[in-house]
């Protein structure tokens, strides 16, 4: 079975929920997600540039030197490259600037972020084979022809869902955490602890289950949709309700 997806909580921004979908899915990246630490309480997270400033000024000045010197043994030519060669350099140092700033806002972007996403190495195996379901569901829904043309609540669909997702995402974590903490509560329901965590994975289970009928019924709508006639149509408007139905709670 594949490894589930990133989940990105859904209240944040769309350019940092990008960001991290691409960041991770990305092949060759600067750092992994899961090493990123959080910014700490009262971390400053605007440091200047100092040391590239520094090196800037350093660089311009030897720069200088060097065609002044030039100018005065090579004349004309001397005289020419005292204009050009000083706009490659401050280009240079513009770009030399910009890129480590691009990078280093980007890491905090992503730092900013963390414990806002989950991770499939966030989860233990049994979480990842119900979240892997999660997303099957929801992508089924979301693919498909009655949801595209509006047959489905199109609007309900693309806030809802990804509702959920990240919900049952968070709480999955919560799940495999606790369950690394105390491996005990796998073979217990003895205890409170073994009580809630039995009831919290019922309580996920049942709500994956809705979205696997909810995609289930979606499929069967696309299927009807294609069908000629009054009674095809019927069935869809049959089968469109039942799937609403279907993750009403």
């Amino acid at each position: 079975m594949n490894a589930p997806r990133i989940v990105v909580d859904p209240d944040l921004p769309e350019d940092v929920r990008t960001l991290l979908t691409e960041w991770e899915n990305a092949k060759v990246k600067l750092y992994d997600l899961r090493d990123l630490r959080p910014l700490s309480e009262g971390e400053d997270k605007r440091l200047p540039l100092v040391s590239g400033k520094t090196m800037a000024t350093v660089a311009g000045g030897v720069a200088l030197d060097v065609l002044l010197t030039l100018t005065i043994g090579w004349g004309l030519v001397g005289f020419l490259l005292l204009f050009i060669v000083p706009m490659l350099v401050g280009a240079g140092m513009v770009l030399w600037g910009l890129t480590p700033r691009y990078w280093r806002d980007q890491k905090l972007t992503l730092r900013r972020a963390h414990g806002r996403y989950v991770l499939a190495t966030d989860l233990d195996e049994e979480s990842r084979t119900l979240l892997a379901r999660t997303h099957r569901a929801i992508s089924t829904v979301l693919r498909s022809q009655v949801h595209a043309d509006g047959t489905l609540d199109h609007i309900r669909n693309e806030v809802v869902l990804p509702r959920m997702e990240w919900e049952i995402a968070s709480a999955l974590r919560g799940v495999s955490e606790l369950r690394r903490r105390h491996p005990e509560l796998r073979q217990s329901s003895a205890n409170d602890a073994g009580r809630t965590l039995a009831a919290t994975l019922t309580a996920l289970r049942q709500r994956i289950a809705a979205l696997e009928e909810y995609a289930e019924q979606t499929k069967k709508a696309d299927a009807a949709a294609l069908l000629p006639g009054d009674h095809a149509a019927a069935d869809l408007d049959a089968l469109t309700a039942q799937a609403r139905a279907a993750t009403a709670n």
